[in-house]
């Protein structure tokens, strides 16, 4: 919902000088809107929807496991800038950061390979000051 999300920048504007870690999508665009800093994530883990939404976890699929299937997502967004929704369409995604949520079973494990996929393709893994402050 648009004015809880218009609610929730606004309070980390309040809070001071923070960085709003979201996905790609409106809830970035909002944040920009309010001159927070922004940095988009890409869910290596998770499913989306074609709205750029994530899946519900109570959803099957919505967790990925599987490392080649994760494997695979990472190239084509790499190569395209897209991914497969749940749905099986094509959508772009914006982002400056991966993320491996903790409490997937095999975390650690799917951490090394997207370290792996980038470090294959040059892609180097900085701290988020260096994509704030250059």
């Amino acid at each position: 919902d648009e004015s809880l999300t218009r609610a929730m920048c606004e309070a980390i504007k309040a809070a001071g000088d923070l960085i709003w870690l979201t996905p790609s999508g409106a809830t970035a665009a909002t944040a920009r809107e309010l001159g927070l800093r922004v940095i988009e994530e890409f869910y290596a883990d998770r499913a989306y929807h074609p709205n750029k939404a994530l899946v519900s976890r109570k959803t099957s699929g919505a967790v990925i496991h599987d490392r080649q299937q994760i494997k695979d997502r990472l190239v084509r967004l790499f190569e395209t800038g897209t991914v497969i929704t749940i749905e099986g369409q094509p959508i772009r995604l914006d982002y400056d950061s991966i993320c491996v949520h903790g409490d997937t079973p095999d975390a650690l494990e799917i951490v090394r390979l997207v370290r792996k996929v980038c470090a294959k393709r040059g892609i180097a893994i900085k701290p988020m000051a260096e994509l704030l402050c250059g």
